[in-house]
């Protein structure tokens, strides 16, 4: 083993300039990350030794971690004191390298190598705004300053919808978490900015045992209130007399629905408002999918939602509007068991943020008063390599990074700092919770693969899917190296479970191999197997 694998030196892999805050002792600590080649062999008792660090003293011991494997990074804290005058600024070069032992026990050193060392006082200063920490939870993106990415999709959605006669119909679809409830947000905020009729509602909060008839209640009672305060008051008084009532909807349903519409469209067209588009829009569509899929449904249940979708079909054929119905990975396989209904129905599928648009997401909803960037060096681009784009785990680490970088009471953000949020979600009391990463194991709340969800036996394919992802994650190491299909050695069901996670966009595929786009949830992988 030791003479088949090659022997490379660990090296330091904090690049970008390292900011760190002095105490009131002027003591601080000094994070370096080091890493060892994926394709080199296991060290041990590897230390960090500082060569030159002029006007600054080391507290305590060298630090070291006693087992370093090929793949891996860890971050190495070193106590430090700032022994420059009261008020010194300015930036200091430190030389380090490693020392090492390779498994025959020689002791080797790595090459030197310089850190950039930025220190600061603890003098009181302004926090950063953070305006990551409500999305970082997982709401929607209500304001436009934060919603980025997506421009072309927000425009054709908002120009078709909105024109006149109704009858368009959207489907968007991807990953949960990946910003579908947010790009409905800004079409329905757009197209109310254009005086359009918009009614919204999830899937999930409407009584399945009576489907059709809340559909209707709901979207009718959004209609109203906004046809109402297009209609000046001595019209307005005219919308509740021949607007249908509890009764006659729940009696005939889709016939209350049309005549509702043309009794709005009628008095708006009286008061001079024509070409109103009305259009309903629809979050967590494929909720309904997902309970046609279940096991064990009551039977009334299942039929009041195969009826709901025959109504549907008829609402969309009335083209009295038109709709975006907004769903799961599952989408596209909830259209095919329903084409007669969906044959109008166009497709849009959402995947992650480019990087450019991650690092715009991550830079200027935070910038200065003088409009300047607060990161340095690779700062942003490591955010984008951590997240892959996804617009979740974005908003995470940078909730992560300006909460740390305000306890420092610093006002920029170097790699450094990324680098300290990362470990931060990654160990300690307050890490990231498991179940934030299930967006990317499964399509849904059922826990079917895409695959395999007609007839499937196993209902559950969690496990299969976490197999695969601990495999590739780690084979491909912290440098999240493309892993060769056949090393993972999968058998028939987990292929399947693979091919799930390919379709999905879970998975970076290459001819070198696959990988894990979100690299922070790689190493999640490889640091909690269970």
């Amino acid at each position: 083993m030791v003479t088949s694998t090659a022997i490379h030196p660990p090296v330091l892999s904090t690049r970008d300039r390292v900011n760190v805050t002095r105490g009131g002792d002027h003591e601080f600590d000094l994070p370096v990350r080091i890493s060892l080649d994926r394709s080199a062999t296991e060290l041990s008792d590897v230390a960090l030794v500082l060569d030159k660090y002029r006007n600054l003293a080391l507290i305590g011991r060298p630090p070291m971690v006693e087992t370093l494997v090929a793949g891996q990074t860890v971050t190495l804290t070193v106590r430090l004191r700032d022994n420059r005058k009261q008020g010194a600024r300015g930036d200091i070069n430190i030389d380090a390298h490693l020392r090492y032992r390779t498994p025959d026990g020689q002791t080797q050193t790595s090459p030197k190598q310089r850190l950039l060392l930025s220190i600061q006082g603890s003098e009181a200063r302004s926090d950063i705004p953070n305006p990551y920490r409500r999305y970082a939870g997982g709401l929607p993106v209500s304001r436009p300053e934060m919603f980025f990415g997506r421009d072309a999709l927000v425009h054709e959605l908002v120009r078709d919808l909105g024109k006149t006669p109704g009858g368009t119909c959207y489907a968007v679809y991807g990953q949960q978490r990946t910003g579908k409830s947010s790009v409905l947000e800004q079409v329905k905020t757009r197209l109310l900015a254009r005086k359009a009729v918009v009614a919204g509602l999830s899937m999930g909060v409407i009584d399945r045992r009576s489907v059709t008839i809340d559909f209707v209640e709901e979207i009718l009672d959004q209609f109203r209130v906004q046809i109402d305060r297009l209609l000046p008051a001595e019209t307005s008084r005219l919308l509740l007399a021949r607007w249908p009532d509890t009764a006659a909807i729940e009696s005939r349903p889709l016939r209350s629905f049309q005549r509702a519409l043309e009794a709005g469209r009628s008095l708006l067209r009286s008061a001079g408002s024509t070409g109103v588009a009305f259009v309903v829009v629809v979050d967590e569509f494929t909720y309904v999918h997902e309970i046609l899929r279940r096991r064990g449904i009551d039977p009334a249940e299942h039929n009041e939602l195969k009826d709901f979708m025959r109504q549907l079909k008829g609402l969309l054929e009335s083209r009295m509007f038109s709709a975006l119905l907004i769903g799961q990975d599952t989408m596209p396989r909830f259209l095919e068991s329903y084409p007669n209904e969906f044959s109008v129905m166009s497709t849009r599928k959402l995947d992650y943020l480019t990087v450019d648009e991650a690092q715009k997401l991550a830079d200027l909803p935070i910038r200065t008063s003088e409009d300047s960037s607060r990161y340095t060096g690779y700062a942003l681009s490591t955010i984008a390599s951590y997240t892959g784009g996804h617009p979740f785990f974005t908003q995470i680490l940078c909730d992560r990074v300006i909460t740390l970088v305000n306890s420092h009471n610093r006002s920029e953000v170097t790699q450094s700092d990324v680098e300290e949020a990362v470990e931060s979600l990654l160990s300690g009391r307050d890490r990231i919770e498991a179940h934030k990463f299930d967006c990317l194991v499964t399509a849904d709340n059922t826990h079917t693969l895409i695959t395999g969800v007609e007839g499937e036996d196993e209902t559950d394919g969690i496990e299969r899917s976490l197999t695969v992802l601990r495999r590739i994650a780690n084979l491909s190491g912290s440098q999240n190296s493309p892993v060769a299909i056949d090393r993972l050695q999968l058998d028939s069901r987990q292929t399947s479970a693979l091919d799930d996670l390919l379709l999905r966009g879970v998975l970076h595929h290459n001819e070198s191999g696959v990988s894990i786009r979100v690299l922070l949830y790689a190493d999640y992988l490889r640091r909690y197997q269970r």
